[in-house]
């Protein structure tokens, strides 16, 4: 047998071992896909909001689910992003606007927790911003939850049920925001 008949019983038998593997890790490999899908709960416009638990600044884990009953805005930010910090003020306003009708807004750091003083650094950045809203920092385990946040800023908008009605990926004009968080506040009257 040649060098060209050596390759091609090489090539030949390693289709048919690839073949072998990909038949009998095929369960597996379907069974972790389908339990990471499951296991991630990525969030979806019209199904409930991925719960998370929460450390705030004095230690208190603050939880989704202890703010049902409220139209919730969940901002996934951090301190080195520019687009976050353009609408922070944006929220506040809202935050201002709305508070007394069962709206807030709970922002998730996703500011690296390696800095042992992350929270000095993430009161610095809100301190002059006027951050009049719950600020909690995120986890792994938040993230994944959550789709894997690979873009900042990144916002839902639950509603008081704690069902999904927007997601937002990047800076959104403030008007757009307005316009949204005032509709699920104040839901039109469904027909007949």
């Amino acid at each position: 047998m040649g060098v060209r008949g050596k390759r091609g019983a090489a090539a030949a038998l390693a289709v048919i071992a690839a073949s072998a593997i990909a038949w009998w890790a095929k369960p597996y490999v379907v069974h972790w896909i389908a339990s990471t899908i499951v296991d991630a709960q990525v969030p979806v416009v019209g199904r409930n909001a991925p719960d998370f638990h929460l450390p705030d600044v004095n230690g208190v884990t603050r939880t989704l689910s202890g703010l049902k009953g409220k139209v919730v805005l969940v901002n996934f930010w951090a301190t080195w992003c520019a687009p976050c910090a353009r609408e922070v003020p944006w929220f506040v306003e809202f935050q201002n606007e709305w508070r007394g009708r069962g709206f807030t807004v709970i922002g998730i750091s996703m500011d690296e927790q390696t800095d042992d003083n992350v929270w000095g650094m993430i009161q610095a950045w809100a301190g002059p911003r006027k951050v009049n809203y719950p600020l909690v920092l995120g986890d792994s385990l938040t993230t994944q939850r959550y789709g894997g946040v690979e873009t900042l800023p990144q916002t839902l908008l639950v509603d008081r049920a704690g069902i999904v009605r927007q997601i937002h990926v990047g800076l959104v004009p403030k008007e757009t925001w307005h316009k949204e968080i005032a509709e699920v506040l104040d839901p039109a009257p469904q027909g007949p």
